[in-house]
This record gives C-alpha cells, sequence and structure tokens, in this order.
C-alpha cells in the first residue's frame, strides 16, 4: 500500500519539472513493511544508510532516525545508484488520508495512486525550509488548481 507524492506526482499532475527520485507514502504496518522489504530485495535495492532494509520495521527506530536525525525518508538506491525511491519515514498528511484522497493513473496497463493535488500543495507548503524546486512545486499547483494569476 502506497501512495505516490512528491515531485513524480507533481509531474502527473501537470507540473513542468524534472525529478531524479520517487517519493511514497506507504501504510507503516508490517504486513505492508515487510512486502516493500521482500520487493526491495527482489530488485536488488539497497539502503542509501549503512543500515539493513529490515530496521525500517522497528516504530522506535523510524522514531530514531526522525528525531535524532532528521530524517523524513528512508532512501532506497537501485543497484547501479541511478535511481532512487524515497519511502516517507514522516508525511504531514495522513496515509489514510492520502489513500481515500489519491488519483489513479495509469500507464502501460498498470494503475498507481497519486496524492491529490491539493494535499500536494499542503505537503510542499508544509516545509519548513523549502528548496528551490519545493517553491516551484507550489508555484506550478497553484497554478494548476487556480489557473493563471494576474
Amino acid at each position: 500500500e502506497f501512495v505516490i507524492c512528491g515531485g513524480i506526482a507533481c509531474i502527473l499532475h501537470g507540473s513542468k519539472r524534472t525529478s531524479f527520485d520517487l517519493d511514497i507514502s506507504v501504510s507503516m504496518n508490517e504486513k505492508n513493511l515487510q512486502k516493500i522489504i521482500s520487493t526491495a530485495k527482489l530488485m536488488n535495492w539497497v539502503p542509501r544508510v549503512p543500515e539493513p532494509i529490515e530496521y525500517i520495521l522497528d516504530p522506535q527506530k523510524r522514531k530514531e532516525w526522525i528525531e535524532e536525525k532528521g530524517a523524513r525518508v528512508f532512501t532506497l538506491n537501485s543497484s547501479d545508484g541511478f535511481l532512487q525511491i524515497d519511502v516517507f519515514l514522516t508525511y504531514p498528511i495522513s496515509f489514510e488520508l492520502l489513500k481515500k484522497d489519491a488519483v489513479l493513473f495509469e500507464v502501460d496497463g498498470i494503475r498507481f495512486p497519486v496524492s491529490s493535488i491539493q494535499h500536494l500543495l499542503q505537503a510542499k507548503k508544509s516545509i519548513e525550509s523549502k528548496r528551490r524546486e519545493d517553491v516551484y512545486d507550489i508555484e506550478m499547483l497553484e497554478e494548476i488548481i487556480y489557473g493563471n494569476r494576474i
């Protein structure tokens, strides 16, 4: 169970930008996290941090990463290092609400849930230290939602 968020979600909704990683919010229940671990191992994806992927199962470890390391995501890299998936450890919108309001996209017969534009905008606006990409995303999402402003 996942919902695509971040830059790729902005692009799918019509933003004119690039992104080099896939951000996903996931259900943090053990069964779902086990599926993520199994899939990552099957695909030879490895954690960017020098910690076993199985640590994502431990709520205390996740809390430690968030509070002590300031981590927002647990990053997995493809074996060649070219692709990256960021699994949100914390997100300003609950997974249940993200999933409920997600928009289904389809590419090559594969359907997947993508965060609604409204939730993307809410999440981007909640970032304290906004990067240039975040500011651009906010502008683009507002333009998509509200149309061109003078």
